[in-house]
């Protein structure tokens, strides 16, 4: 008996602690909205990308994996994802927060906190500031959000100049 036979209105799943590097399969879960990831070996978001066929999630949590890429290969639109957590991963370059407007169109709500991309090996006094770029350029380079990292994203920020994300690079190098 399959999880999709035995359970067809099944509208949040959590798979959480399992050790799962990749998906190689997910079930036909039509009604899927939620689906729990958490604290598993994940280290790409294209080992995820067969919850693609999974038409209603809207919300999906990967904190605590190992994530660092988004791809190896190409990747299907996730088009229904809103909200996604990403925290407590491995993510340290702007290429994967770049990539993110491309592989969730429709993301709303992120959470990529505690990655060595917000926080490095800066000293104590050195990471409020960190911190402070690293959101705004989020918010910059993902231009659907309207929460990152619990907090709310202004109107004004999020329908930022288009020349933003260069210009927080230009300050980024020039500070």
């Amino acid at each position: 008996m399959s999880l999709a036979s035995t359970c067809p209105t099944l509208i949040s799943l959590s798979v959480a602690g399992n050790e799962y590097s990749n998906l190689t399969a997910c079930p036909e879960l039509p009604l899927l909205e939620t689906l729990n990831l958490e604290g598993n070996n994940l280290t790409s978001l294209h080992g995820i990308s067969p919850i693609g066929k999974l038409k209603k999630l809207h919300t999906l949590n990967l904190k605590n994996n190992a994530i660092t890429t988004i791809s190896s290969g190409t990747m299907t639109p996730l088009k229904e994802l809103r909200n996604v957590d990403l925290a407590f991963n491995a993510v340290e370059s702007w290429e994967f927060v770049d990539m993110l407007s491309t592989i969730l169109p429709n993301l709303e709500v992120l959470r990529l906190s505690h990655n060595p991309l917000y926080e490095g090996s800066l000293k104590d006094n050195e990471k409020q500031v960190a911190a402070d770029l690293s959101y705004m350029l989020t918010v910059a380079r993902v231009g659907t959000l309207t929460q990152l990292n619990y907090s709310e994203v202004s109107e004004v920020a999020n329908h930022h100049h288009p020349n933003q994300a260069n210009l927080a690079r230009l300050h980024l190098m020039n500070g």
